[in-house]
């Protein structure tokens, strides 16, 4: 398996906080007051944006097992895959304070590299054909998240401090059944629910990733209009199971709080024809 990364980072800098909290330049804060001065929380905004890219490999593997002629069995593996994402990293930063921080040699373009480890991922599934008509389908995989602990990433400029995004993801599971019945020869429906547990915890939960656990619910269709063609259309609604809430201190040391709303809608439609 050949697995190809190609990773865009952005993110604000609080310059104005990063002023306020340095003892070299804090007091400009408070010239000429505060409240009019020119620097101070949430004034004086900037961004970085972080391009890299890597292509690793890893490898899939599987078995399959049917104890008796309805009933079969399976399992499937897809590992870890490890990158080293390079690339460069571009700030942008407001005119008068880029003047300030000159003399630290901080916040100019330059080189960069990030690692990071894609997730194994185990899978077992089963499905039992009840009836000529009817099939009964089951599945749970476990996602090894954990190996995701953050995102450290290195400037090639060596008084750039590291940018470091604490993850502290957990392994998740994903559970569904489902099943789907044979109306006729030439229309079968489906149907199905799944849990989908999230990796990310309260305390590491960020904007760029507000995820919480979430429900899947789907219905789908497959009509063969003839012996060689046919047509699957699917739907499936994603719904989160709670209200994620965001409360994070950024190394500028400003907080963000508040509370995100999330779904998803996903539709499908395939043709196939049989040579």
């Amino acid at each position: 398996m050949v697995e190809r990364s190609d990773v865009t980072l952005s993110n604000a800098i609080d310059f104005g906080s990063a002023l306020c909290s340095n003892p070299a330049t804090a007091r400009l804060c408070f010239l000429p007051n505060p409240i009019t001065g020119p620097y101070g929380p949430q004034k004086k905004d900037g961004e970085v944006e972080v391009h890299g890219t890597d292509t690793s490999l890893g490898f899939i593997a599987g078995l399959s097992w049917r104890p008796i002629d309805s009933v079969s069995i399976g399992y499937a593996y897809r590992s870890e895959v490890d990158h080293e994402l390079d690339g460069d990293a571009d700030f942008t930063v407001p005119s008068d304070v880029a003047t300030i921080l000159a003399s630290t040699g901080q916040y100019v373009d330059t080189g960069a590299l990030a690692k990071l480890t894609t997730p194994a991922v185990h899978t077992l599934s089963a499905t039992w054909q009840a009836t000529d008509k009817l099939a009964l389908m089951a599945e749970t995989s476990r996602t090894g998240w954990s190996s995701l602990q953050e995102i450290r990433i290195e400037f090639d400029n060596p008084v750039q401090a590291d940018s470091v995004e604490d993850y502290s993801w957990g392994d998740s599971w994903f559970y569904s059944v489902g099943g789907e019945y044979a109306l006729n020869d030439a229309f079968i429906v489906r149907a199905g629910v799944a849990r989908d547990d999230s990796p990310v915890s309260y305390p590491h939960r960020t904007p760029r990733l507000p995820d919480k656990d979430r429900m899947w619910y789907s219905v789908g269709l497959t009509w063969a209009a003839s012996e060689n063609f046919s047509i699957d259309a699917s739907y499936a609604y994603i719904d989160l199971v709670d209200t994620p809430e965001v409360n994070i201190l950024s190394s500028s040391r400003s907080r963000l709080t508040g509370s995100y709303d999330g779904g998803a809608n996903l539709f499908g439609v395939s043709a196939q024809y049989r040579f």
